[in-house]
């Protein structure tokens, strides 16, 4: 059965994981049929034809002394009026994930069906991360919280791509219970690629924002503690962390090693040369990237998650030491990094295993089929029964 299925985005471009998988998302639901609207920021994205495209641009930033910090503020107030100005035609269910058009939305249409898909793992943590001035970074999370809380409790549903996720949300507002749907993010899966020879420098890589919250500073001074030459770093991406990036790498003598690339719309080319995905991040709900490496066959080193300092759900993504691996700390990273610069053997067998996996749980017919199985229960006439790992979850068990 097909729908009228309403994208609610913000950015739909390739410069961060949330604007791909909204990009994807449309597209492949178009090609399923599916008769596809999408609220965004942008006039003109680039989604391919055939999919209904309603801009509400955000407002240019104020140049008034003060009143910049509250610019969240002004950006949400913007959004919904320009929601509620839209010719918007009735859909039969709705993926809600940009916060600024929530409310506006279902005020409009407040017997339509939604689904909340929040992104970052905890929405104020993400925000915590961002180096933000105290009064914008203050002003900013209590918006976000507040509509986040308001999500939690309205939608017909909230999808989340790991349980873990479900856990760090009932955790963190105790007083609100959704009804969660847990299907795991999806990636397009690449030719095999052809692997340098044992003999060549290790190729070490990482995709995404260049922002603090990424750690890749972390990643930097391990690398000038370790004394074998046999490995090259690209960095591939841009954000504001990039200037003081570039500078320790001068500072700790990394610059023959370490290569800065900007933003590249398409890293496939980046994967393919890759050997290990170096990925310290403390924060993350589902990197994109991590599935994207694994898919081209590259292992990744990443933290777990323990729920106090790292908050992470990678431990549901990759099984430590078979297809990448996981650091308990910040001095396990280092010493994990070490080991496999000075062992790289081990990386293509790991490589190997991640790309079967991805295979096997994280393509895209396999996340629509979840989906198209939650709109029939949304939507559709009846209710149709998710297998394991793409199922409707209320958590925790009641």
């Amino acid at each position: 059965m097909t729908y009228h299925v309403r994208v609610l985005a913000g950015r739909v471009d390739r410069g961060a994981g949330s604007h791909v998988y909204h990009q994807e998302l449309v597209r492949r639901l178009a090609a399923r049929g599916h008769r596809v609207s999408l609220v965004c920021f942008d006039r003109d994205p680039d989604v391919g034809l055939g999919i209904e495209v309603y801009g509400v641009p955000l407002p240019a930033q104020t140049s008034f002394p003060f009143l910049w910090r509250f610019t969240p503020v002004r950006n949400y107030r913007h959004c919904s009026r320009g929601l509620l100005q839209l010719d918007l035609p009735p859909a039969d269910v709705v993926i809600a994930g940009e916060h600024l058009f929530l409310k506006a939305h279902a005020r409009r249409f407040p017997k339509t069906p939604w689904v909340y898909l929040p992104h970052s793992l905890l929405v104020d943590h993400e925000i915590s991360s961002y180096n933000l001035p105290g009064l914008l970074k203050l002003v900013t999370r209590r918006l976000y919280v507040h509509l986040q809380k308001w999500a939690l409790r309205h939608a017909s549903r909230t999808m989340r791509f790991t349980l873990m996720a479900c856990q760090a949300l009932t955790l963190r507002y105790p007083n609100i219970e959704p009804r969660f749907f847990v299907n795991p993010v999806a990636t397009e899966m690449p030719l095999p690629a052809l692997r340098a020879s044992a003999a060549a420098p290790i190729r070490l890589l990482w995709v995404g924002r260049l922002i603090p919250g990424k750690r890749i500073d972390l990643a930097l001074d391990a690398l000038a503690r370790v004394a074998a030459p046999n490995w090259t770093f690209d960095i591939v991406g841009d954000g504001e962390a990039r200037s003081q990036l570039e500078e320790q790498t001068r500072r700790r003598g990394l610059s023959d090693r370490v290569f800065f690339h900007g933003f590249q719309s398409d890293p496939a080319d980046w994967y393919g040369r890759a050997d290990l995905l170096v990925f310290p991040s403390r924060l993350e709900n589902f990197p994109v990237t991590m599935v994207e490496a694994m898919s081209h066959g590259v292992a990744c080193l990443a933290m777990r998650g323990d729920g106090v300092r790292y908050h992470t759900a990678n431990a549901e993504i990759v099984e430590h030491g078979r297809d990448g691996f996981l650091a308990d700390s910040d001095e396990d990273f280092d010493r994990l990094l070490k080991e496999m610069l000075e062992r790289p053997q081990q990386l293509r067998t790991a490589g190997d295993a991640a790309r079967e996996k991805v295979k096997r749980l994280y393509t895209w017919d396999r996340h629509l089929d979840g989906l198209e199985r939650l709109f029939d229960e949304l939507a559709g006439p009846g209710l149709s029964t998710a297998p394991a790992g793409s199922e409707l979850v209320e958590f925790p068990a009641r």
